[in-house]
C-alpha cells in the first residue's frame, strides 16, 4: 500500500455537529453540562455547545483509518494529544494525519496528526499515536 510509508499524508473536513457532541458525551458518561446543554456552555463562558475530547480522537481516527485503509478501532496505543483552543457545534475541522514512521517488519506506523479551525492557521488539536496494521 502506498501509504505505508514516512510522508504518506491524507486530511478531511468534518463538520462539528450538536448531536454528535450530545450522543457522544452520553455515550461515554461524560456528565459535563457543556457539552449537553446550549445555555450552561454559554453560562460557563463557551461560546457554543463545546465538544467533547473524544470527537477529535474519533475524527483522528476516521482519517487515519483512510490513509491505511484498515480500521484504526483497537489499533492505537500511545496516543497523546493537545487541545489549544475549544472546538463548537457548528465548526468546520479540517484534522490532517502523516505518516513520521513506518517500521515494515511489525507493521507498525506512528502518526501525527492536527485539526485546524476553518479560516484558522493554528491547530485546536494536535499529537500522535501508534497504530498496529496488522
Amino acid at each position: 500500500m502506498t501509504s505505508r510509508h514516512v510522508g504518506a499524508k491524507l486530511q478531511n473536513t468534518f463538520f462539528v455537529d450538536r448531536d454528535d457532541i450530545r450522543h457522544l458525551a452520553r455515550l461515554s458518561g461524560n456528565g459535563r453540562r457543556e457539552h449537553i446543554n446550549w445555555e450552561a456552555a454559554t453560562n460557563a463562558g463557551f461560546e457554543r455547545l463545546v465538544a467533547p475530547n473524544a470527537l477529535i480522537v474519533s475524527y483522528f481516527e476516521a482519517v487515519a483509518c483512510a490513509l491505511f485503509d484498515v480500521c484504526a478501532a483497537g489499533r492505537l496505543t500511545d496516543l497523546t494529544m493537545g487541545i489549544t483552543n475549544p472546538v463548537y457545534a457548528g465548526d468546520r475541522l479540517t484534522v490532517s494525519v502523516s505518516v513520521a514512521v513506518f517500521v515494515e517488519d511489525t507493521e507498525n506506523a506512528c502518526v501525527n496528526f492536527q485539526a485546524l479551525k476553518e479560516g484558522s492557521l493554528q491547530p485546536v488539536a494536535f499529537g500522535s499515536a501508534w497504530l498496529n496494521l496488522k
